[in-house]
């Protein structure tokens, strides 16, 4: 499963998202957890999250 604590605090949460939407229209790698990568941070990566953050706290 792709590792989206993106502040590294142990803890995948409101902040982590905030990150990646801080992100959005970049090219950070560190944020392009779609698949397959597309070496933009979009939509597509939100989603992303969304559903890996969706099924931890399920």
């Amino acid at each position: 499963m792709e590792d989206i604590d993106f502040n590294e605090d142990g803890i995948v949460d409101e902040e982590d998202f905030k990150l990646l939407v801080d992100n959005m229209f970049t090219a950070n790698p560190l944020f392009d957890i779609s698949i397959p990568k597309d070496g933009l941070v979009d939509h597509e990566d939100v989603s992303r999250f969304l559903m890996i953050w969706n099924s931890i706290i399920d």
